[in-house]
């Protein structure tokens, strides 16, 4: 599994990314649905859909949010909000995908379920009875290292990522996950890293995944 690149939102604030955390411990395992249990987002399948940059965004967006207002429970943001309004089921880049949320906001799951497949863009909900309400994200940040992107995770919640995807991925079922079959790359695939931990000295990011709770462990 190589990570390209990472992506993380701040919501509301403009702080130092670290600020009076530049020193903090990073341990050798960490869970976000260890940490914060409230704000864990449900697993999505995206289908035939090429959802993923929509689902992975969506997915982040709520567990940082939950974390950052102290919420009981987590407000499930809606994938299908982007999709309508951005590429729709061909793929789109995280970076694009946290811009436009940033720049239009997003609505909720419950006012425009997902659908594995592009509907019209517009504001309002599927059920005339739900208000529309939007929420928006801050501005797009890069992290590029393994330290900084441990200390992002452990202070605001899961980022963003993209993978090389090589066809023994789809046969993945538990574990650590490394490529072994299959030459060349197939495609690029964007995920939440809600994670990390070391098994048999072997480290590994914790990823939530957007092909149902049928694949994987339960979907991560």
């Amino acid at each position: 599994m190589k990570t390209i690149f990472i992506y993380f939102i701040l919501v509301n604030i403009i702080v130092s990314i670290f600020s009076g955390n530049e020193n903090q411990e990073i341990p050798d395992k960490f869970d976000v649905r260890e940490k914060w249990p409230n704000c864990v987002s449900k697993v999505y399948n995206q289908g035939s859909c090429g959802a993923c940059y929509a689902i992975s965004v969506a997915t982040a967006f709520s567990m940082r949010f939950c974390i950052k207002n102290n919420l009981t429970q987590i407000i499930q943001f809606s994938p299908q909000n982007l999709v309508n309004c951005l590429s729709g089921c061909k793929g789109e880049f995280p970076d694009v995908t946290w811009d436009y949320l940033n720049e239009h906001g997003i609505t909720t799951d419950e006012c425009m379920p997902y659908k594995n497949s592009q509907d019209s863009c517009n504001m309002r909900c599927d059920l005339k009875t739900n208000k529309f309400e939007n929420y928006h994200s801050g501005k797009t940040k890069f992290l590029e290292d393994e330290i900084s992107i441990k200390k992002e995770i452990m202070k605001n919640g899961p980022v963003t990522s993209m993978l090389n995807i090589y066809s023994d991925y789809y046969s993945y079922n538990s574990g650590i996950y490394t490529h072994k079959q299959g030459n060349g790359i197939i495609g690029f695939h964007s995920i939440a890293i809600i994670g990390w931990g070391v098994e048999n000295d072997e480290k590994y990011w914790l990823i939530q995944d957007s092909y149902g709770k049928s694949k994987g462990e339960n979907g991560f």
